[in-house]
């Protein structure tokens, strides 16, 4: 296939992903086909992080100014936005996204596995990978359009979050955090992907997805509220 065949094919794979994700995730997971798409997270949340690190930094930096516990040269200090400093923040999200990845495959791979569902660690990794341009490629195009404009775009797919003002450091507010469009997206898009490689009953499939995404959930809600207990407070 030629370079430019090569390119339509992964437009088609990316716009199957929204728009049939079933028939389009179940495909890649057969063929065990994730490059392409691991490159596109890989490179466009690189170029994304790159331009919005200065603004994160200035909003880390006057948090910890007011705490009281950082100075103006000590914050200025601590949240650098020189070029190195950015390019390790997106060397760091790199790993961190890929170990996301590789981690949530593993899981995924386990709860099907345990459900009897067929298939290798390689085409649920290729499940994952695909899927994420729903779970990690659209909220961070979200949180980076958010930054960029100060109007809190990211919030238009947190419904809870827009008929509630939980405190940011309540558990109730890490709860809410999760019922996300995105997630809710994810979870039926790998149910739909498994559903049609695997031969599983979609309902079945469904079940096992929704277990999969409250493990994880509970995971993440415990992290980040025990992590937000040490934060220091103004």
């Amino acid at each position: 296939m030629s370079d430019k065949g090569k390119f339509s094919s992964f437009l088609s794979d990316v716009a199957g992903i929204i728009s049939t994700p079933a028939t389009t995730l179940g495909t890649l997971m057969k063929e065990k086909r994730w490059v392409p798409v691991f490159l596109l997270l890989v490179i466009t949340i690189g170029i994304l992080t790159y331009i919005i690190h200065p603004l994160q930094m200035k909003q880390l930096s006057e948090q910890a100014q007011a705490t009281g516990y950082f100075s103006e040269e000590e914050a200025s200090y601590f949240f650098s936005t020189s070029t190195f400093s950015r390019f390790m923040v997106c060397a760091l999200l790199t790993l961190v996204r890929t170990l996301r990845l590789v981690f949530g495959a593993f899981f995924v791979y386990l709860f099907y596995g345990i459900g009897g569902a067929e298939g290798e660690y390689s085409n649920y990794f290729s499940l994952v990978t695909n899927a994420s341009i729903i779970d990690i490629l659209f909220p961070y195009l979200m949180n980076f359009f958010s930054l960029l404009s100060a109007a809190n775009i990211a919030a238009l797919s947190k419904p809870a979050l827009l008929l509630f003002s939980p405190d940011s450091m309540s558990l109730n507010s890490f709860i809410l955090a999760r019922l996300d469009v995105f997630d809710i997206w994810y979870v039926i898009v790998i149910a739909a992907g498994v559903h049609v490689f695997s031969k599983m009953n979609f309902r079945k499939s469904l079940i096992i997805s929704i277990l999969y995404f409250l493990f994880k959930a509970f995971i993440g809600v415990a992290f980040g509220f025990l992590v937000s207990q040490f934060m220091p407070r103004a």
